[in-house]
């Protein structure tokens, strides 16, 4: 899977995957136009709706009678480096869904595939290139930057320090 984000002369982000696309940007008070998504509230919905969707799958599948649910989903931020340190997820499953239903429901919704990405830490390698994207060619620097993240930790190589992130 592949998704294609391009950062605009305004500073809000174009993102695409297939053929859908949305907008990204900050709050006014964080110096965005608050024209969309911030990319919290997308991690956030992207982790709320593996939950429901897997939830719904499983209900379907052994013919539990889930009606309908709705999930509400919301972080805890830390400090030092900022991040996203808790997930709070709340949901609300419509039908007579028995104590042992539930319990499996529960289990389908925590076994998604960011859910287990999430709480089972990730590798994430960023490289850097410095080059046109006009199509004039490269520029003669071309700088690298790796950024792992491990469960536990992190390793930043750069010559400065992280900006504070505004998403």
């Amino acid at each position: 899977m592949r998704v294609t984000l391009e950062l605009l002369q305004d500073g809000s982000i174009a993102g695409r995957a297939r053929e859908h696309s949305l907008k990204l940007d900050r709050p006014v008070e964080r110096g965005g136009k608050g024209e969309g998504f911030t990319s919290t509230e997308l991690l956030l919905l992207a982790l709320g709706s593996c939950i429901v969707g897997n939830m719904g799958s499983y209900a379907n599948q052994q013919g539990i009678p889930m009606h309908a649910a709705r999930l509400d989903v919301a972080d805890e931020v830390a400090q030092a480096p900022t991040r996203v340190a808790r997930v709070f997820v709340e949901a609300w499953l419509d039908g007579e869904i028995a104590e042992d239903q539930m319990a499996a429901l529960i289990a389908a919704g925590s076994h998604c595939k960011l859910h287990n990405t999430l709480t089972r830490g990730l590798e994430v390698e960023l490289k850097v290139r410095a080059e046109s994207l006009q199509g004039e060619g490269s520029l003669d620097a071309d700088r690298d930057l790796h950024l792992g993240l491990l469960e536990g930790g992190n390793s930043l190589r750069s010559d400065q320090p992280p900006p504070t992130c505004a998403c």
